[in-house]
């Protein structure tokens, strides 16, 4: 199983991946929020051209992991963020997300990053909790949202 860095012809697949994980997270249904093809392709875009961002992918871009760099609001650590990860669920294996986590994480300590993070959806969030600290991950904050 590969990782590597989206190219720009990676762009129609990692919007399906986009669709998928809007349906999944169900953000149009509780927070209005649609997809739009024009804004995930900035945001990818910008996730691939960025030196301070990545985007990840499986080699045949069944799941897509973005992230930003940067320094943390409260002191002069550099920690990466997660802006987005989805493997599509044909694809989801220990292995898949492994790999994954073992790219983001490397890209990381090359942005000089003290430590990264990572999100779980609440309707996936014990499984995926579970991962993370299995891999030295702890929870740190819940963050809560409600549409207006």
């Amino acid at each position: 199983m590969i990782v590597r860095h989206a190219a720009r012809e990676d762009l129609r697949a990692v919007l399906a991946l986009l669709r998928q994980f809007f349906a999944f997270a169900g953000l149009e249904r509780d927070l209005g929020m649609r997809p739009d093809p024009a804004y995930g392709a900035r945001l990818f875009a910008a996730h691939v051209e960025r030196s301070d961002m990545c985007c990840l992918v499986l080699d045949d871009v069944s799941g897509v992991l973005m992230a930003s760099a940067s320094e943390h609001p409260f002191g002069q650590v550099r920690i990466a963020k997660e802006t987005l990860w989805w493997i599509a669920p044909e694809s989801r294996s220990a292995a898949s997300a492994r790999f994954m986590l073992d790219a983001y994480e490397t890209w990381a300590r090359e942005q000089g990053c003290a430590c990264v993070g990572m999100a779980a959806l609440a309707n996936g969030s014990s499984i995926v909790g579970r991962m993370y600290e299995r891999r030295g991950y702890r929870p740190m904050e819940t963050h809560y949202l409600k549409g207006l």
